[in-house]
């Protein structure tokens, strides 16, 4: 069974939390019955029929690959140019140190200072993800220029946003896809874990202005065992039948001119005594449904498991596999499916473009 395989993500995305709470326990509040029950039923249920749907054999399928003729490496170019630009304007135009700058900026912290944003190049990230994997999903010598410049748009993008889930991007894309392709051996996993965790803790030291190696673990255990002790403290007064869930269709619904505009869903910090505001990938169902929130693993488990079941069988699954599985590792610390639907959907319509206006050909 492959690592990246759904049932092995979401095995270790769960054991991380565990691991440093038997370290760090003591300098957090208990975990609260009903959040660990809660927590125990989704776990056995999305394993459960990860495990069912799981497939005898997963290696991506040579034999007919796709290429885009058109050569828009200048245009990507161009983009990293103008992503150069907007990285040293914001970052030296702000009231804070450089990396703090673009960070805050990315968060739309507009009460700590007047913040230049990055603006349309956001709405450039589904397109340039999307593109990336496409691309190296039909690797050949004529392409591998276009898979190096859309990788640079990336990393420079991790600078733009300084956010952690852009480093994890840009190490976890690349090595699943290698995965899929060929056997990769066990220590070179761990050893690309190593370094994704140095330079998450590099930008977190930009981030913060400072670094302190002695805070190294107690940070660690803050991000990643904290979320499921949060839970529990959670303040939960949905304004609106699954408002924090089905927050995206209340978003599409109030654009049409279909309903007013919604009470959308905040989370406050809370203090277990130390102040987070991340809750794990349960947050949203448990906000909106209580302990029945913990049924919509079904979705979750049916989502990935069909996904990966048909990896070997059809390149936009694959993709979209790919491009989603990261959500089943950093269950510890947020829900990145439904949340960031809007994106996923955006990656599945540029996918179905590029099948379409791509040349078929035998490998």
């Amino acid at each position: 069974m492959s690592i990246f395989s759904p049932y092995i993500l979401n095995c270790i995305g769960w054991f991380f939390p565990f691991f440093f709470g038997s370290f760090y326990g003591e300098l957090f509040f208990p975990i609260k019955t009903n959040v660990f029950i809660l927590w125990l039923i989704w776990f056995c249920v999305s394993s459960f029929i990860f495990f069912i749907l799981q497939p005898r054999n997963i290696k991506i399928s040579t034999l007919y690959k796709y290429r885009i003729k058109f050569n828009y490496e200048w245009i990507i170019f161009l983009l990293i140019l103008q992503l150069l630009y907007k990285i040293y304007e914001i970052g030296s135009s702000g009231p804070s140190d450089f990396f703090l700058n673009l960070r805050l900026s990315n968060i739309n912290a507009q009460d700590l200072g007047d913040f230049k944003t990055l603006g349309w190049i956001t709405y450039l990230y589904p397109l340039i993800i999307s593109l990336f994997v496409f691309e190296s999903l039909n690797a050949h010598n004529k392409n591998k220029k276009k898979r190096i410049i859309l990788y640079l748009w990336l990393v420079c993008f991790v600078f733009a946003s300084m956010s952690k889930f852009s480093v994890l991007t840009v190490i976890y894309i690349p090595l699943i896809l290698i995965a899929l392709k060929v056997k990769i051996k066990t220590v070179k996993i761990v050893l690309s874990v190593f370094f994704t965790f140095i330079f998450m803790m590099v930008i977190q030291s930009l981030r913060a202005g400072n670094f302190n190696i002695d805070d190294i673990f107690n940070v660690m255990a803050v991000y990643i065992y904290s979320p499921i002790v949060a839970l529990g403290y959670l303040n939960v007064e949905p304004a609106s039948f699954g408002i924090a869930t089905f927050r995206f269709f209340y978003i599409v619904l109030h654009s049409l001119g279909l309903i007013q505009s919604p009470i959308l869903a905040t989370y406050e910090y809370v203090n277990i005594p130390i102040e987070t505001n991340v809750f794990t990938t349960l947050l949203p169902f448990y906000y909106d449904f209580g302990q029945y929130g913990a049924f919509f693993s079904i979705i979750y488990g049916l989502l990935f498991g069909i996904l990966y079941r048909y990896v070997n069988k059809n390149i936009i699954f694959t993709a979209m596999y790919i491009l989603m599985s990261m959500a089943l590792l950093t269950q510890f610390f947020a829900e990145t499916i439904f949340s960031v639907l809007s994106m996923y959907l955006q990656c599945l319509i540029y996918l179905i473009l590029f099948v379409l206006l791509s040349r078929r050909y035998h490998d």
